[in-house]
């Protein structure tokens, strides 16, 4: 997935502009490996880690001087979910995540172009309970199973025996 990552400067009117292509994890400050040239007192070697899906990124602080998405503190050490257009701040500078427009995918896990006509006016409740599958983990239906199972225990108990 091809993500743009919009840097400005707080102090400086100066902006960079960085196409992340093919990566699927960096990390931002001011250390040799950053894909952006960053400084600032506030600015850790590696101050926040940058992984990305095929869908999703993600950011998680590394610093002691904290990070910010959408003015609120994220917790060290705890990935956090971006969405487009989201500012993710660091003390001097603010980041904005842009997705490339063919990495995108829907929802359901089609390309916007293969999706049905159905898809695109239907409302989510239309669609059924199975759209929502493409937002579950595997631990979330192991346990969404294992809680189908145990009720089906306790019902074959209370009526069968």
């Amino acid at each position: 997935m091809d993500v743009r990552l919009l840097i400005k400067s707080k102090t400086e009117d100066q902006q960079q502009e960085v196409v992340l292509s093919g990566a699927t994890e960096f990390v931002l400050g001011r250390g040799p490996s950053s894909p952006a040239l960053l400084d600032g007192p506030g600015i850790s070697r590696e101050h926040v880690a940058v992984n990305l899906d095929r869908v999703h990124v993600f950011v998680t602080d590394l610093s002691v001087n904290g990070t910010w998405i959408n003015g609120k503190r994220l917790a060290q050490n705890q990935k956090h979910r971006v969405e487009e257009e989201d500012v993710v701040e660091i003390p001097g500078y603010e980041f904005v995540f842009q997705l490339d427009q063919q990495a995108k995918v829907n929802p359901n896990g089609s390309s916007p172009e293969l999706q049905s006509a159905d898809e695109t006016t239907a409302p989510q409740s239309q669609r059924g309970i199975f759209a929502a599958l493409p937002f579950f983990t595997v631990l979330d239906a192991v346990i969404v199973a294992l809680a189908a199972v145990s009720i089906l225990l306790v019902v074959y108990y209370f009526f069968f025996s």
